[in-house]
């Protein structure tokens, strides 16, 4: 007799055929491995709310003046909900506008930017972005002479002149073609209300009497007719991140169908971090191949092609004047791989996650300076992602559940996850997602227009079958067949579950299975036992299903086999 006992599962290894004890899975879907290296169920899915006839494109998380709040954006409104309440009833706050959609906290607000809006929501105040207003000249004369100083702002229809009145003109005029209207004037930094008249044509003001002498004293806003935006080039990118340079926190975009080799960035206003200036000239071309995904990793920004890699940070450098200004300058880091598809990126202890040709990339730092190594992380499933870089890559997201330590990259119903923490891969199916967003110890996901979360505890609620299939085992037999006699699992279970233990010999599919039904509600330690009596059969594998609306942990399973002598009189093993 001999017994082969396994004390701790490592996940799908598609490349390991045979193997002495059932440590490695070929097949795995919906179990996770535990940090004991136990099997367990995945976490079920928990329904939280649903916005009725409406796809829900963005989902965030976190405090808004002090209290707990979940925000959704469902069609092309934004709703409101408290995430702490049984029943969550979502509430609606606002037009957010059309297509793809990005959340992010900044400075008390929330910001949501789509293909056609950008507007904010503080917990209270919901209104759309009207955008940093920057001073466009200063020092200018009358006739509107001056000093360029700040750049336009792509997402702002204003401008600011600031003029060194003379006491005696009472024309001024305004050096800018598609000028429409007079917002205000501002006279020794407060609110002067004169009588105007404002000729569009001419681009002049006229005041009646003439403003009081001064440097810099005289304040103009104007509005810029709508056909010379730009602020097309601002909504049109898809993706965005907040990186911080020397603690001022600035926005990065990228991801424009008509400018894909762009990277925007976000300006100070007036010396604050800002989410509301874009300079029209705060953008990077990167190569000449479209920007797929771009990361943090410590101070640098890391930047990727779907077959380059590029790198960033923030420099201070000195103007003319010498006045300090932040720059980012972009250089190449690696001429073979990148990311294949757009998305936000992902960092999984501070190292940046990719997808290349040869599957899933962790990049990590050598010790250079600036130097990375691409490494995959993925050969256990590398038949699976050859298939994968095949098809349709604009819907795939990654995602850390750092709670979990887990990386998650989803593709349509399937999630392939990786838990760094252990080195293991397995998979979750049925996991339909539209978008999702990680808070704490909750993973939240849509599928159409209902919201669920799951944390990272085993769930019992969702009734389905999940399935994990040993590679196939010599149990220890150096030559010969053997008699499959007995099998053994130590499990913990949370009725109600059936478990089914199934052997099955390797080429002639013979089988012998047996099934433990736990139909109450209990949770307690069980040892599952059955005398498979498979015979003479060499190799052979195991399969474990589970199926029900508990669940249950694999801590450990034994196989208990007896070696066949050869005989000689019937040549048999």
């Amino acid at each position: 007799m001999r017994i082969t006992s396994q004390k701790g599962f490592s996940g799908v290894d598609e490349r390991v055929s045979l193997q002495n004890s059932p440590r490695y899975a070929s097949a795995m879907r919906n179990f996770r491995i535990t940090e004991s290296g136990s099997l367990q169920k995945r976490p079920d899915a928990v329904y939280c709310c649903d916005l009725p006839d409406e796809t829900i494109r963005g989902v965030w998380r976190g405090s808004l003046n002090g209290t707990d709040t979940l925000l959704l954006v469902g069609g092309t409104s934004l709703y409101r909900a408290d995430p702490n309440l049984e029943t969550i009833s979502p509430v609606y706050v606002g037009y957010v506008g059309m297509g793809e959609c990005n959340i992010f906290e900044f400075d008390g607000f929330v910001y949501i930017k789509t293909v056609t809006n950008y507007v904010k929501y503080n917990g209270t105040v919901f209104s759309n972005v009207d955008g940093y207003v920057p001073i466009v000249a200063i020092g200018c004369s009358p006739e509107g002479e001056g000093e360029l100083y700040e750049p336009i702002n792509l997402i702002c229809n204003k401008r600011r002149i600031r003029y060194s009145a003379d006491g005696v003109s009472t024309i001024y005029k305004i050096i800018e073609d598609g000028v429409i209207g007079i917002r205000h004037f501002m006279l020794n930094g407060e609110a002067y209300d004169a009588d105007y008249t404002f000729d569009a044509e001419e681009k002049t003001v006229t005041f009646s009497e003439p403003p009081p002498a001064g440097l810099n004293n005289l304040e103009i806003c104007y509005i810029m007719a709508d056909s010379v935006s730009q602020k097309w080039r601002f909504l049109g990118c898809r993706n965005l991140m907040l990186f911080g340079g020397n603690s001022d926190g600035r926005i990065f975009l990228w991801g424009h169908n008509g400018l894909p080799n762009y990277r925007f960035h976000s300006e100070l206003a007036e010396g604050v971090p800002s989410a509301e200036y874009f300079p029209v000239n705060n953008y990077t071309v990167i190569g000449n191949s479209e920007i797929t995904c771009i990361v943090q990793q410590y101070d640098r920004q890391l930047i990727f092609t779907k077959d380059k890699a590029y790198y960033s940070f923030c420099e201070l450098r000195e103007d003319m004047l010498g006045n300090l200004y932040s720059s980012f300058p972009v250089f190449s880091l690696n001429g073979s791989k990148g990311c294949l598809f757009r998305t936000n990126g992902c960092v999984i202890d501070n190292r940046p996650v990719t997808l290349c040709v040869d599957g899933i990339n962790l990049w990590e730092s050598t010790d250079i300076e600036n130097e990375k190594n691409a490494v995959c992380i993925s050969r256990e499933f590398s038949g699976a992602f050859r298939n994968l870089i095949n098809d349709d890559l604009s819907k795939m997201k990654l995602m850390d559940f750092q709670a979990n330590r887990e990386l998650y990259l989803i593709n349509g119903s399937i999630a392939y996850v990786y838990n760094y923490g252990l080195g293991a891969w397995y998979l979750f199916n049925g996991f339909a997602d539209d978008c999702c967003f990680v808070y704490g110890t909750k993973m939240y996901f849509a599928n159409g227009s209902k919201l669920y979360w799951f944390g990272n505890e085993a769930g019992s609620g969702e009734d389905r079958t999940d399935i994990w299939e040993s590679c196939f085992i010599t149990a220890g037999a150096d030559k010969g067949a053997v008699d499959a006699v007995g099998c053994e699992l130590d499990a913990f279970i949370q009725g109600p579950v059936t478990v089914c233990v199934e052997l099955e010999e390797s080429g002639s599919g013979r089988k012998v299975s047996r099934s433990f039904d736990f139909p109450f509600t209990e949770n307690r330690f069980h040892r599952l036992s059955f005398r498979p009596a498979l015979k003479r059969v060499m190799p052979f594998r195991i399969r474990l299903t589970e199926s029900g609306k508990g669940s249950c942990v694999f801590h450990n399973i034994s196989v208990i086999t007896r070696s066949k002598e050869r005989s000689s009189r019937r040549g048999i093993l």
